[in-house]
């Protein structure tokens, strides 16, 4: 009999303590033989060439491995067709998407083949009406989860002392810096991609 098996396309190597590790080891707990795939590893995905040959390999490791599902995180700059390809090779595919799945905020995020899916999944509701009206009826809201074994509590609450009154952890776009920017009395600081890029919030 066959295991049942997974194959997991993350834009990661799926090590600890990545976002693919902790979807690797939630497969693994429910007894699936996962097989892992760093599609962003020598940013093959940037360039137009490059990003065909990354999709041929992907497609060929798919058909290879023949897995029970192909679970996508992200996934942007995947050609068009692909994702159907492996679709209609009975092979089930579903994408986990944790940004915004139309570029509005930054064009390399933009996801080409969401209506491929069989189903699509979302961190934001706000997104699921959406990508209904465009044609992808299996949209889901499944939010991001904490995993105990990383995400645990090293200072009480009430020993803790904080060195800002706000703190902020995210990439850059425009309404976070307007919602950033109506905070600036409280002096908020900001991690993230973009960021060094904008004017200093104060």
């Amino acid at each position: 009999m066959k295991d049942k098996s997974i194959f997991l396309v993350t834009p990661d190597f799926a090590n600890k303590p990545s976002f693919g590790y902790r979807c690797k080891k939630s497969f693994e707990t429910l007894g699936y033989k996962v097989h892992t795939f760093n599609y962003r590893q020598y940013q093959l995905h940037r360039l137009p060439v490059t990003n065909d040959i990354l999709n041929k390999k992907i497609l060929s490791k798919a058909l290879t491995i023949n897995p029970d599902l192909m679970f996508v995180v992200k996934g942007e700059k995947f050609n068009k067709g692909i994702i159907e390809k492996i679709s209609n090779s009975r092979i089930k595919t579903v994408n986990w998407c944790l940004d915004d799945p139309f570029g509005n905020y930054s064009k390399y995020n933009t996801i080409n083949n969401i209506e491929e899916y069989d189903d699509f999944l979302l961190f934001d509701s706000y997104y699921v009406d959406k990508i209904k009206e465009i044609g992808q009826e299996n949209a889901h809201f499944l939010p991001i989860g904490v995993d105990p074994e990383q995400h645990s509590e090293k200072i009480p609450f009430n020993k803790r002392k904080y060195q800002n009154n706000i703190s902020f952890i995210g990439s850059h776009c425009n309404n976070r810096q307007e919602t950033l920017e109506n905070l600036s009395k409280y002096n908020p600081q900001i991690w993230g991609y973009r960021w060094p890029k904008v004017k200093k919030i104060s």
